[in-house]
């Protein structure tokens, strides 16, 4: 948020002055201080693009609002290439939308303006209404330095084809990363399921050997083993003992039934 001792004057005291001589040498007329070119130039979104940085120091308007003329009050920053080259473009907008440009260099000189005002009332768009007196220092518009049509369309050819060089070696190099890039991610995806069969190989190989072993274990059954008379269970010598107790009752045992022994 900006503080509030950050405000400043929409005008400096030398456009004020020379806001108030225009005023009193033009006081049929309306005029406003500091609008913007594109309010008072009809423009479509292109032309607005370039001529909605440029602003008129001052526009004269008639009782209805009409434009009659727009006053730059020029000063020595306007003697560099830099803004004698804004100035030309913004002569030649004003120019082809039929809009009178007067320059001046002090405020003074706009009491001199009345002259040129009527002199354009008297002869319509005539160019000579708008020379200047010999004693006047006020600035006609003169358009020398605004390029003509062919060094436009030269101007134009080549920034098309740089803009086709530069879009060509953009897609080219961005052609060249999408399929690096394409050829790294099959890469990855390969490496992946080259990963996943292995791990699966090695889980079937496990599981086989968990299933050969289990059928390679030895499995047992208890029978009933029935008891037989004392005349088999008794030894030859006649005598008795466990092993005779044993042989006749009736018992359990253990028998292999597969598997190895």
């Amino acid at each position: 948020m900006f503080d509030r001792n950050n405000k400043k004057k929409p005008l400096s005291e030398r456009e004020r002055e020379a806001l108030k001589l225009l005023r009193d040498a033009l006081p049929e007329y309306e005029i406003y201080a500091n609008m913007r070119l594109a309010d008072v130039i009809k423009a479509d979104w292109r032309q607005f693009n370039y001529i909605k940085g440029y602003h008129l120091d001052y526009v004269i308007c008639d009782q209805n609002g009409h434009t009659i003329a727009a006053v730059e009050l020029d000063d020595s920053t306007h003697d560099n290439p830099k803004a004698q080259e804004r100035d030309a473009k913004k002569n030649k907008w004003l120019r082809d939308a039929e809009i009178k440009l007067i320059r001046i260099r002090q405020p003074q000189e706009a009491t001199e303006i009345r002259q040129l005002i009527d002199g354009y009332k008297s002869s319509g768009f005539a160019q000579n209404s708008w020379r200047p007196q010999p004693h006047s220092n006020i600035r006609t518009v003169q358009i020398n330095n605004v390029k003509n049509p062919f060094q436009n369309i030269a101007i134009l050819t080549v920034g098309v084809f740089v803009f086709w060089l530069s879009y060509s070696f953009i897609s080219n190099n961005m052609l060249k990363r999408n399929s690096q890039q394409a050829l790294l991610i099959q890469q990855r995806l390969a490496l992946q399921q080259s990963e996943a069969l292995k791990r699966n190989q090695a889980a079937e190989n496990l599981l086989r050997q968990q299933e050969v072993a289990v059928l390679q274990q030895p499995k047992y059954e208890r029978l009933l083993i029935r008891g037989k008379s004392a005349r088999e269970c008794t030894r030859p010598d006649g005598t008795l003992d466990n092993y005779t107790v044993l042989c006749m009752r009736d018992h359990e045992e253990v028998v292999l039934v597969s598997g190895r022994p």
